[in-house]
């Protein structure tokens, strides 16, 4: 049955799809989850304590990701689908508001979540998709998740290491089953056929995301200057933080971010790139997320060199925020970008100086080096010299 019937949810037109209010209604709900998961790391700001907020990070991300493959694919005026998307709203916001205790009590609360999310939606929608092109799509999540939800459910109930290891493997799962596009017996892998993106719909989402992962960092910085007292080295401290924000802004937008809709309608694998962007998405909001952390340590403590574990966030969020680019770059443009990668190595050699150094210090000296990689973007001269890589055209738009 491959016609329009009453549950025919599925786009026409080839999948094009246009940003909606509903959509960004639903992002709302990610304004929370990434403070929430950044305030839980400075509960516990240790390698222990990364990895757990690691896991929780993943999860949501994976909702949000999902979540956008839904609406691109189905029409966004149907009320069943909007319906849909308002529950898993209230699933995401469920999640978000147990992070903080998800390795405490409330461990059952945010697994309970993040199950009911995808197995509700899946349940949803395979009756819904009924056009041949995506009908089996919903189908192969949906056995995946059936699969992957007993490891989430027992890690709930569990304490202590028990709990990390459960929910990791329920990530392996999870990952690893989109990783190799959902096999199943006698369907075998989902085909790109299944994956016809709206290009400009999905890089606007992910440009969406990163704005409200920025976000976070705002918010961050604003509430923990507001909950100490003030001083000329925490009004230092607020300048460096809204600084390397605006930095991490303009690193992802230049020149990546917008030739994303591009590379998905004229790349020869969009269904590939859309998929693999995914996950360097993901590595820059994890970055985000620990420079976040970053900026409240750095406004808390400005002068202190109490604790190395405060390096892990201030210069570990930057870094792994440009691995990301680096790997989106390369994904978008083709090329590697030799002043990020001078960047990433040039951080990482700051780390062991950084563990002797306040964190002002720490901020003032990654917020330099953050501009330096931005440099040669703002440069045509400066980007022909260091080879790097400016799309076409480009140079007559920055000298304008």
């Amino acid at each position: 049955m491959t016609g329009s019937g009453p549950l025919d949810w599925t786009r026409r037109g080839g999948g094009l799809a246009r940003s909606t209010f509903l959509e960004l209604f639903f992002d709302l709900v990610f304004v929370l989850a990434p403070t929430q998961l950044s305030s839980s790391l400075v509960d516990h700001l240790n390698w222990s304590g990364a990895y757990r907020t690691l896991v929780l990070v993943m999860a949501v991300w994976w909702t949000w990701a999902i979540t956008i493959w839904v609406t691109d694919q189905y029409e966004a005026s149907q009320v069943g689908l909007q319906v849909l998307v308002l529950t898993n709203m209230f699933g995401v916001l469920v999640m978000a508001v147990s992070a903080r205790g998800a390795y405490d009590g409330q461990g059952e609360v945010f697994a309970a979540a993040y199950v009911g999310v995808h197995i509700v939606r899946g349940l949803v929608l395979v009756p819904a998709a009924r056009r041949a092109r995506v009908r089996y799509r919903p189908l192969r999540i949906l056995v995946w998740f059936v699969v992957s939800s007993p490891l989430w459910l027992a890690g709930g109930l569990v304490h202590g290491p028990a709990r990390v290891i459960l929910w990791t493997l329920g990530l392996v799962l999870d990952y690893g089953a989109a990783a190799l596009r959902w096999p199943l017996p006698l369907l075998g892998r989902s085909p790109d056929s299944e994956w016809n993106f709206g290009a400009e719909h999905i890089s606007e989402r992910y440009r969406q995301m990163f704005i409200i992962a920025l976000g976070d960092t705002i918010l961050t910085t604003g509430l923990s200057y507001v909950a100490t007292p003030s001083t000329a080295a925490r009004a230092a401290a607020l300048t460096l933080c809204f600084v390397t924000t605006v930095l991490l802004w303009q690193i992802y937008f230049r020149f990546a971010a917008a030739l994303l809709a591009t590379s998905l309608a004229t790349g020869p694998s969009p269904a590939r790139l859309a998929r693999v962007a995914v996950y360097h998405h993901l590595l820059m909001v994890l970055g985000i997320v620990l420079t976040a952390v970053g900026n409240e340590v750095t406004i808390s403590h400005p002068l202190n060199t109490e604790r190395a574990g405060w390096v892990l966030p201030i210069v570990g969020g930057p870094a792994l925020f440009l691995v990301g680019r680096i790997l989106f770059g390369r994904l978008v443009l083709e090329h590697l970008s030799p002043s990020r990668m001078s960047g990433l190595i040039v951080l990482l050699l700051l780390t062991p100086a950084a563990l002797y150094i306040p964190p002002l210090a720490v901020t003032a000296a990654t917020a330099a080096i953050l501009t330096l990689t931005l440099l040669p973007n703002l440069k045509p001269g400066l980007a022909r010299r260091f080879h790097e890589p400016v799309p076409q055209g480009t140079e007559e738009r920055l000298r304008g």
